[in-house]
Parts: structure tokens; C-alpha cells; sequence
């Protein structure tokens, strides 16, 4: 590892695979790595920066040289993580930079190919502050799950910043659990039901959540450290279901279920005939700011339907009194949803949505 005159770098930390090594007197380093895989091969420093040598492969029992680095002046990124209504700092939470390589196999090696990634990381002080320096280029910055990761790109000796705000401190550990319970009209548990989480937060992912079912006693135990947060929960033939927000640690988790109402209609086009064959998907929105009803939501707890030859559909499981929007296919099998309508059922019964037309946009 040397500096762009020609100077050794000493006391300069090289990577690979978890295993980290300090550069000599001379600038020399060695570093034991995997054998049968490939790797990336990065310098780690708080000022100095070199591009990183990715898809390095590594056979058993054989040594790879040549791995030189030239140091420059490393391209930093910094900010401030707040969380909470009064954006207290979130200290000493890791904070850190991925560079995906790309799955690779060194030849002659059976099996699947293995994906590279190399990591830079710091935490944060105790003002919420981090700072990390690395080779211009395109990284995921990402905090530890479950908050989704943010594409950035460091120009050469960019300084750029990136603060956070979350609703709520990413919760780590076993410890860190959604418990309730739900019940029927007559609070009496129930067993077996289907629960599903949505964050309101598009800074969280919904890791951990998935399908879950409650116990014997209608109780459910998962990790779900996505506060706020919107909880689902149905019986397995769709015929009862309940919501309810969490917009607070200390919000009670009990879901109330009912029985559910369905939705008929037929679909046409702008010029009144019958669609089939299209796809439609309905559910209720979840808004990452309640206070803003145009602003960005998840389509959630609902599910898509096909239209019949005839262009007729049905949407089940419909919660009584929550709105649920109803969604058409931008184009075939694009998986983009162009607004059609919104349903709301007052009570668990059919309701006759009568012929619904596309927008003749679409």
C-alpha cells in the first residue's frame, strides 16, 4: 500500500472477508482469507481511500499476490441520526457503507457462486453523529435491520451528508418483540389467525414479519420492531378480520376480529366492454404520514384478483369500515398499479360495485 508519491502507507488497515490486517513499516500486508471463494479486498481508513480490488479469487492451499493499493484522499460521508417526535440523537448505533461485488466462482469449484461484499462502519457519538470515508464510487448506506438500506454515490473528495429521522430507535435482540393477542367480538381468543404487519415508515422494511399465526390461546409472539405500525389479523378461510394502528410503544395489542364482507363488480374498458383477463389489486393504504393523504403509501392486506371472461371480479375478506383501494395493472404483468376506485363496506355483507371503467389512459 503506498501514497501517490511512492511513499509507504504504514498502519493502514486492509480487508477481506470479515479479516482485517494492519500495513507494515514497508507497507506490506498479508492476510489469511476463505479458500474456494471469492472476495473483496478493500482499504479501511478514516482519511485515506484506494478503489477496492472486487472478485478476488481464492483457491485452497494458494497464495494470490499483487493486490497493490495507491492511496488518495478519501471521499467522506457523514450525518446526523435523530429519532422520535423530539428528534433526540440515536447514539451509538453502526452505521455503514456495503460495496456488492457480485456472486463469483474461482474455476473448478462445484457449487453455487458466492456474493462479495465489503463493508466500511462506524457508530454513531453521542450526538447521533457518524462519518465514513471511502473510494468515490456507488455504496448502500444502511443502519442495522430492520431500516432499509439508501443508494448514494460519493464523488471524487465528496463531502456529503445524510442525516436520518426515524419514527422510532431500530430495536436489536430477541427482546425486541410484538406481543398481543387477538380476539373475536366477544373477546374470546382466537387460535390460528394470520397476522400481518405494514410500517408506516418507508425508512424501516418489513423483516421478521411475514406470515405469523397466533398460539392456542390467540396470542402472537414475532419480531416486528417497525413502530408505527399497522397489524392485520384474519382467520385462515378470510372470514373474519381486524385491524389496528400502533403509533406508540405503550399502544395496547389486542386485534379485534369480525366477520368480513366481499365486493363484486365488473370491469370494462373506456368504450364499455368487458375486460378479461386483467389484473387488479385492492387493499387498504397505509400512509407513512397520516396527515398527508396523497403522499406515499403501501397497498396492503388486501390481495389480486383476475377478471373472468366476462370481466367480473371479487374481492374478499374486506374489513368492515376501513377503506380499501381498488388498483388496475398499468400494463401486463408490470407489477405498476394506476388508481380505479376505493371500496368501504359498512357491514359484513355483499356489496355491488356495479361496472367499473378503466381510465382511458390506460
Amino acid at each position: 500500500v503506498l501514497f501517490a508519491n511512492g511513499r509507504p502507507a504504514t498502519s493502514i488497515r486492509v480487508e477481506a472477508g470479515g479479516e482485517s490486517v494492519l500495513t507494515d513499516a514497508s507497507g506490506a500486508y498479508q492476510l489469511f482469507a476463505d479458500g474456494n471463494k471469492s472476495h473483496i479486498v478493500s482499504i479501511v481508513d478514516d482519511k485515506w481511500a484506494a478503489p477496492s480490488h472486487v472478485g478476488v479469487l481464492v483457491s485452497e492451499g494458494q497464495n494470490v499476490p499483487g493486490l497493490d493499493f495507491t492511496l488518495s484522499a478519501g471521499a467522506v460521508i457523514r450525518g446526523q441520526v435523530r429519532v422520535g417526535p423530539e428528534h433526540l440523537p440515536l447514539t451509538n448505533n453502526t452505521v455503514y457503507l456495503t460495496l456488492e461485488g457480485g456472486p463469483a466462482e474461482p474455476t473448478g469449484v462445484p457449487g453455487p457462486p458466492n456474493p462479495t461484499r465489503a463493508f466500511w462502519a462506524t457508530k454513531t457519538d453521542q450526538e447521533g453523529n457518524y462519518r465514513l470515508c471511502v473510494f468515490p464510487g456507488t455504496y448502500e448506506l444502511r443502519m442495522i435491520s430492520p431500516v432499509r438500506p439508501l443508494i448514494v454515490t460519493l464523488s471524487e473528495q465528496a463531502d456529503l451528508v445524510r442525516d436520518f429521522h426515524f419514527p422510532r430507535a431500530p430495536l436489536i435482540g430477541l427482546e425486541d418483540r410484538v406481543k398481543g393477542t387477538v380476539v373475536d367480538e366477544h373477546q374470546q381468543p382466537i387460535a390460528d389467525a394470520i397476522i400481518n404487519g405494514t410500517p408506516r415508515s418507508k425508512a424501516f422494511q418489513n423483516e421478521g414479519a411475514g406470515i405469523n399465526r397466533t398460539n392456542r390461546e390467540g396470542k402472537f409472539d414475532f419480531l416486528l420492531p417497525l413502530i408505527p405500525v399497522v397489524l392485520h389479523a384474519q382467520t385462515s378461510d378470510g372470514r373474519m378480520a381486524g385491524i389496528v394502528r400502533i403509533e406508540t410503544d405503550e399502544a395496547p395489542r389486542v386485534i379485534r376480529i369480525a366477520p368480513t364482507a366481499t365486493a363484486h363488480g365488473r370491469l370494462l374498458n373506456d368504450k364499455g366492454q368487458a375486460v378479461a383477463g386483467a389484473r387488479l389489486q385492492y387493499g387498504i393504504r397505509v400512509h407513512e404520514d397520516v396527515t398527508k393523504p396523497n403522499g406515499p403509501a403501501a397497498t396492503s392486506f388486501g390481495g389480486i384478483v383476475i377478471t373472468s371472461a366476462e370481466g367480473r371480479f371479487e374481492l374478499r375478506s374486506l374489513v368492515p369500515g376501513e377503506e380499501y383501494a381498488l388498483e388496475s395493472e398499468a400494463e401486463p404483468e408490470s407489477n405498476s398499479w394506476s388508481p380505479l376506485s376505493t371500496i368501504k363496506a359498512v357491514k359484513p355483507a355483499a356489496v355491488e360495485l356495479g361496472d367499473i371503467r378503466l381510465r382511458p389512459t390506460e
